[in-house]
Order: structure tokens, then sequence, then C-alpha cells
């Protein structure tokens, strides 16, 4: 059994415990058992080291079978009861203005409330709820300690658009009724290893937000009777940053998506404007090499006038076949290219429907080159078609 259990065990059993100065005063029945019992503990120095009986001050070692139905006065000096691993006090009140107890909380401490009415053994009992908020608090503070800028004793100092001081010295015993709602997931997001210093210059910006203007209010108490708000603020920020965050490189990746597909829509329409040089060289050709029959009477000539009317003619006729040809298949390009991007856009619209707004004009522009493009394919058919028909006609005209 350790100090503080032995320390449980003898105030239960004194008669009406008390606090004087820096000890308590109990009273106890004498029998051959509590003298034995008496004297093991004053050799762990659990208990002073005399005892009061009948007026009289007895070292325990002095206490025979004579003594026994007496009426002792125990003492116990509360000196060795203020350590990290062995902690007494007579209330919650104690605890917290203690030395350091709101950061650093004794590993094993025993509330000694209501004159004794109420136990609380900390860790070995279960807990009530004001020891539990005060261990969570504690949590609190060393997480905060994490992301300080500097620190002071008894305080930790953020330095963002302002300062802000949290206290880490005593508080109002009555917030301990305040549970901190939604701690576990502000330690969640903090313990995560991504985005770092972007979660310290949130976590920084909240507390700016809470922890100013609050005169000689204490700004930690303040904190726990607002910390559902807080870590709500906290929570959203956040994860509005790392949606943003992550849109970005999204919006980045379709940006550059977009340029390719950009690049493949004008490489399309460009090998076809190239192809569209020979139109007007074809028509050039028709009237300026082709021959009026009428006019030839050598059957020689007229014959090698003729042949060279349907040569020019064919010559059309093939221009216009290829550039059909060519348009086709551009247009069968244009189309998968039109395609691919709707999907990946409509992939987009199902991932990140928000964003999807911030990026739709991409989406637009590129669906409005589409058709242009697709009307400067219709152009080149109906260029060619022009082409091949002023042959023709004046093939006809001129036989």
């Amino acid at each position: 059994m350790n100090k503080l259990a032995q320390l449980k065990e003898i105030l239960t059993h004194l008669n009406n415990p008390i606090f004087d100065n820096n000890e308590i005063l109990g009273s106890l029945c004498l029998t051959k058992k509590n003298i034995e019992w008496l004297k093991k503990l004053e050799q762990c120095q659990i208990i002073g080291g005399t005892c009061e009986v009948e007026s009289s001050i007895y070292e325990f070692e002095h206490l025979n079978e004579k003594f026994i139905g007496d009426i002792a006065i125990i003492n116990i000096p509360l000196d060795e009861y203020k350590q990290k691993d062995c902690f007494f006090a007579k209330d919650i009140n104690e605890l917290v203005l203690f030395g350091d107890n709101c950061i650093n909380p004794p590993t094993e401490f025993l509330l000694f409330e209501h004159e004794g009415k109420e136990w609380h053994f900390y860790p070995e009992e279960p807990l009530s709820n004001k020891i539990a908020h005060f261990l969570q608090i504690s949590e609190l503070l060393k997480l905060l300690e994490k992301f300080i800028d500097h620190k002071e004793p008894n305080k930790l100092i953020f330095l963002h658009s302002t300062r802000v001081i949290i206290p880490t010295k005593g508080y109002d015993p009555c917030i301990l009724s305040s549970e901190l709602d939604g701690f576990s997931i502000l330690q969640k997001i903090l313990a995560e290893d991504a985005h770092k210093e972007e979660k310290a210059n949130i976590l920084k910006e909240t507390l700016a937000a809470f922890c100013t203007r609050l005169g000689d209010k204490n700004a930690l108490e303040h904190l726990i009777q607002c910390f559902s708000e807080f870590t709500l603020r906290f929570e959203e920020s956040y994860r509005s940053f790392v949606t943003n965050f992550s849109f970005n490189d999204v919006r980045r990746e379709y940006e550059e998506r977009n340029r390719e597909y950009i690049a493949k829509l004008n490489s399309a329409f460009s090998e076809v404007a190239n192809k569209l040089l020979t139109l007007p060289v074809t028509v050039f050709l028709a009237f300026s090499q082709m021959k009026i029959l009428q006019g030839i009477k050598d059957p020689y000539k007229s014959l090698e006038a003729l042949s060279q009317n349907i040569g020019l003619v064919v010559l059309g006729l093939f221009v216009f076949l290829y550039i059909r040809e060519i348009t086709t298949i551009q247009r069968s390009t244009l189309e998968s290219i039109k395609v691919e991007f709707k999907d990946l856009m409509s992939r987009l619209q199902a991932e990140h429907p928000m964003g999807y707004e911030r990026v739709k004009e991409i989406d637009v522009a590129l669906g409005q080159r589409y058709t242009v493009l697709k009307r400067g394919l219709l152009f080149a058919d109906i260029s060619a078609f022009i082409s091949l028909a002023i042959s023709l006609a004046l093939f006809i005209s001129w036989m």
C-alpha cells in the first residue's frame, strides 16, 4: 500500500479530522491493534511522531496496553504530501492553486473534500467530473504549450496578429463544471503531421479572436467557458484551409490539363488550316489554266485542252476529297477531346462540387473554343466544296 493509500486509511478511522494550519488533527480510540498500527504509520512517516493523550504528549513507541481505551489526538503534518507523486489537498481549490498543478498535475493525489465526506483518490478511483475536467484542462495547456512563441513563469505567450497570454497558475474552480466539448477533435487535428505550420497559425489566430480585449478577465477561464465555440471555429478554419489547399492542387492539375486540351484542339485545326492553302491554288489554276474549247478549231489542240480541263476538275475533286477526309478525322479528334475533358470536369464536379464553380470558366472557355474550331472545320468543308464547284462550273461553261 502506497503512502497516500495509507494516509486515506488513517483519515477514515479518525474521528472529526480537521485542518489546523499545515496539519490534520483527529482523535482515535486506542486499542491494542490500533497502537501497533499507529507505530507502523509513524515509522513510515505517514503520521507525526507523537500523539496527545489526556493533555499529555507521548511518542508512539511509549504507548502500551495501559493506554487501551484512551482517546489519542493524532496529528498528520502535510509538508510531505506536496510532491508530484504524492499530493494531498483538502479540496480541489487547493489542488488547482498549488504550484504548477494546472499544467503539470500530480501523478497521484488525494482530496479530502467536505470534511472527509467525499474522498477522491487519483488514479485508483473513478474520477469525479471536476477532477476529470481538471486533468483535461492540464492536457489542454500542455497541448497549447507546444505552439507557444514565448514562455514566462506561469504564462504561455502566443504572438500572431496580437499578443495572447494564457495563465497556467490557478483559475476559478467554477470552470471545472464546464466540459471541454470538442477537445478530442482539437487533439486529433493538432497531432496530425500534415500542415503543422499552418495549423499553428490557425490556432493562434483563433486564440487571438477569443482571448483579446478581456480586460482583467482570466484568458484561460474565458477560453474554457467558450471552448465548444473555440474548437468549432478552429476546426472550420482548418477544414476550410485544407479544402482550399487540396483544391489549389486540383485546380493546378486541371489548368495544366486544360492547356493540353487547348494545344490538342489548336493542333487539330492547324493541320486542316495548312491544307486550306491548296484551295486558292486550285481556284487560281481553274481560272488561269482551264481552256475555252469553243474557240479552238484544231482537233488536236481541242483534245489537249479538254484533257487539261478534265485534269483541273479531277485536281479540284481530289483536293475536295482530301480536305473532306482530313476534316472528318479532325472532327473525330475534337469530339474525343471534348468527351475526355467533359469526363474530367464531371469528376471534378462530383468530387469538389463547390470547387467546380471556381474553375467552371475553364470548362466554358474550352467548350467555346471547341465550338469555334468545329465551325472552322465546317468552313473548310464549304470552302473545298466551293472550290470544286467553281472548277466544275468553269469546265461545263467552257465546253
